[in-house]
This record gives structure tokens, C-alpha cells and sequence, in this order.
């Protein structure tokens, strides 16, 4: 009885491994796809549209948006660190949550070091300039998905990128508004979102999947990051985690 169950299971997890490693397949094609788009948009200005409030930890605040630089095509770029605050003071208020005057900025940045250089070397500037402003995170969400062939490694990839976010909120002593952001802040900030949904706020698959729609944003993200939040989901099903939503909160 023991063997038989030992089989299905085995028989199971295979199946779904082999149809997210053909998935996969499509992930750095899709990828290279949306990152053309994005190279587009490269010159774009930051969109306060897409910036949204997500979570609390104590004086430590956490959102999610678009790339935080700024400037014209034809013009020299810059970090949009006053408007990122005007927009951040709103989206607290809106969610009824109180933003520290003079608390650190600190970023958690997806950019791909291959597709995003010019902005990567905004953001780096200006952290160098003003190191006391806050602390600069960069991940290559592109590379980490990318190098990631299994389901369970993609998932196991993504869960470390959610956990160092939420050491980051829970752990900076000094008052602090984290922000996670890649490019267009649709796709690979809506997989770290997604996932820090479902791992602390009690967000099922679905609702993690319309995470993006629900918060009002243009777009749900895109075929491959939506396999990261599904790898992700089947990641963490397998491991007794979860945090449920505080009711107090």
C-alpha cells in the first residue's frame, strides 16, 4: 500500500515537473521578448502610476513599482528620489499607514545587468553620492529565472528572493520604506510581489495571479512571470511555511 502511494506521488510530481520544464522552455524566449519591449521603454520615465503600498512591518514600510528613474530621451537621466517620496506619503496615506519623516529609502532592485545597464548605473550613482539615504539591493531576476530548469529550483530561487525582502522589512532597525521595483514594475516586481503574498499575507494562487489587476495596475505580468508565481505556489505548497494573513493588521 505504502509503494503504491510512494508511486503515485512520484508519478505526479513527475508530471508536473515535466510540464513546467516544457514551459520553461518558453521562459528565456518569452523573457528576451518582454525585455525588447522593455528596451523600448528603456528611455521612459518613471511611472508613479505603478507604484503601490504592499506591506508593514513595524516603521518599516514596503512597495513595489517601476524603474525609480527619470528624464528624457535625448537627456541625462536621474534618480527620482522627490517624486518617489510625494508618491510613497500618498500611497501610505491611502492605505491608512504611516509614513516616517526622514526614515531610510532603501531599494531591491530586478534589473537585468545585461538589459538595464544605463539605469542600474543611475541608481548605483546615486547611492554611492548619498550613502546615507539608505541601502541598494541589486538581483537579476532575468539571470536567477533563467539559470533556474526545474520547478522546484525556480521556486527554491524565487523563495530566497522573498525571504531576503522580508528579512530586509523586518530586520533594518532604522526606520525604513523598502522599495522592489524591475523595469516596467508589472512582471518580475509582480513575481516578488505574488510570492510575498502568498508566503505572508495568506494570498492563495489565484488571488496572487490578479495580484496585479487588483491593485489597479495596466496589466497582469507576462506568460513567463506568471510561471515564476505558479513554480513558486507549487514550491511552497510542498514546504509548511506559510504565514497567515494577521487579522490585526
Amino acid at each position: 500500500m505504502f509503494c503504491a502511494i510512494s508511486v503515485d506521488i512520484f508519478w505526479q510530481n513527475l508530471s508536473v515537473q515535466s510540464t513546467l520544464l516544457l514551459r520553461s522552455i518558453r521562459l528565456l524566449s518569452d523573457q528576451l521578448k518582454v525585455n525588447w519591449i522593455e528596451r523600448v521603454e528603456m528611455t521612459s520615465s518613471y511611472k508613479p502610476e505603478r507604484l503601490r503600498f504592499v506591506d508593514q512591518q513595524g516603521n518599516n514600510l514596503l512597495f513595489r513599482s517601476s524603474v525609480p528613474v527619470a528624464g528624457d530621451e535625448g537627456c541625462e537621466r536621474y534618480f527620482a528620489q522627490d517624486q518617489l517620496l510625494l508618491d510613497m506619503a500618498n500611497q501610505a496615506r491611502n492605505a491608512n499607514v504611516t509614513l516616517v519623516e526622514k526614515a531610510l529609502m532603501s531599494r531591491f532592485s530586478l534589473l537585468s545587468r545585461f538589459w538595464s545597464h544605463d539605469n542600474i548605473k543611475v541608481e548605483k550613482v546615486f547611492y554611492r553620492q548619498n550613502p546615507d539615504v539608505g541601502t541598494y539591493t541589486l538581483r537579476d531576476f532575468d539571470f536567477i529565472a533563467s539559470a533556474s530548469v526545474f520547478v522546484n529550483a525556480l521556486g527554491q530561487n524565487v523563495d530566497k528572493l522573498v525571504l531576503q525582502v522580508r528579512q530586509l522589512l523586518q530586520e533594518t532597525v532604522e526606520p525604513t520604506n523598502l522599495f522592489i521595483h524591475c523595469q516596467a514594475g508589472l512582471d518580475r516586481t509582480g513575481v516578488i510581489s505574488a510570492g510575498y503574498a502568498m508566503r505572508f499575507q495568506g494570498f492563495d494562487l489565484q488571488a496572487a495571479l490578479q495580484q496585479n489587476v487588483a491593485l489597479g495596475l495596466d496589466r497582469p505580468p507576462d506568460y513567463s512571470s506568471n510561471l515564476c508565481i505558479v513554480a513558486y505556489a507549487y514550491y511552497v505548497s510542498t514546504l509548511a511555511v506559510l504565514e497567515p494573513e494577521d487579522p490585526n493588521s
